[in-house]
């Protein structure tokens, strides 16, 4: 597939957002997603629409919705009735796919996630390098600690240097684990998403019912997801490729090794820069990554 950044990515100042929010009710995931739709507010876009996809009506819901200014408009969507209830992350499908024309970028996320409105800016200036080479921009799901520490959400352990990618001055970091709960793709990927068998819940098996909802393209059963995030000369993660889980459970659970992972110990210091050279080496001599 071709791909002409500055058409495939266009400026957000004159792009169209559909947002779709997968909520199951309950009085206190509210406050998750009341923070979820006043981030929405802060999106630089010609125009944002949020749909909340929810199982059942809410008298709170309605205080949330509606048209929040001249740019942003929350509305909800019931589904009732759901012969399986993690179904219902699923149902954002046909109304992304309806409107695949009438927007130039889509997102899914969970209520409980927070995807800045810089995290989306560095997002559109990565994908605009990577998308050429074929790789996608993907987030970081990070957590903070009761002891103020940040933490990895879906990461049990520091990433192998193999996994580090240099295009021109920038370097990227693939993920072991690239699931975020979230997914953010221009038309252009979204075309190429719905091609593919994993777009049908009937046909994607690669994951349970809901996480598969939120993979988007990396739930592709051959396995090469090719999703990338930033990483900065000095071996640390930049801020805008974090998206933050805000329930913090996982950094407040000792039994699991999710959320455990501190951000600072995914890459080990003192040993990136002879990885991002022998990536550097093995893009230019053309040898695949970890040979």
């Amino acid at each position: 597939m071709t791909c002409d950044p500055s058409k495939d990515f266009p400026p957000f100042s004159e792009a169209g957002l559909l947002v779709h929010i997968t909520f199951h009710v309950a009085p206190h995931r509210l406050r998750f997603l009341r923070q979820v739709l006043d981030a929405a507010e802060t999106y630089r876009f010609r125009s944002v629409d949020v749909v909340v996809d929810a199982n059942a009506d809410h008298p709170v819901l309605a205080a949330l919705t509606g048209r929040r200014d001249d740019v942003v408009a929350i509305q909800t969507d019931i589904h009732p009735g759901l012969e399986d209830p993690h179904r219902l992350a699923w149902c954002h499908r046909a109304h992304v796919g309806a409107m695949c024309d009438a927007y130039d970028y889509f997102m899914y996320v969970e209520d409980d996630v927070l995807v800045s409105a810089a995290a989306l800016t560095r997002w559109r200036e990565d994908s605009m390098r990577l998308a050429p080479h074929g790789y996608r921009r993907g987030f970081l799901r990070v957590e903070t600690t009761p002891g103020g520490v940040r933490v990895c959400t879906d990461q049990k352990r520091p990433a192998h240097r193999r996994r580090l990618r240099r295009l021109g001055p920038a370097t990227f970091l693939a993920l072991p684990n690239p699931y975020c709960a979230c997914w953010l793709y221009s038309r252009s990927q979204l075309r190429q998403f719905m091609a593919m068998p994993i777009w049908d819940p009937r046909l994607n098996t690669a994951f349970a019912t809901r996480e598969a909802a939120a993979c988007g393209m990396i739930s592709d059963p051959r396995g090469d997801h090719r999703v990338l995030i930033p990483v900065n000369g000095d071996e640390s993660i930049p801020d805008q490729a974090f998206i933050n889980h805000l329930p913090n459970n996982y950094a407040a659970d000792a039994s699991t090794r999710f959320g455990s992972l501190p951000v600072h110990k995914l890459l080990r210091r003192g040993l990136v820069r002879r990885s991002v050279e022998r990536a550097a080496l093995q893009l230019r001599l053309g040898v695949p990554a970890g040979a």
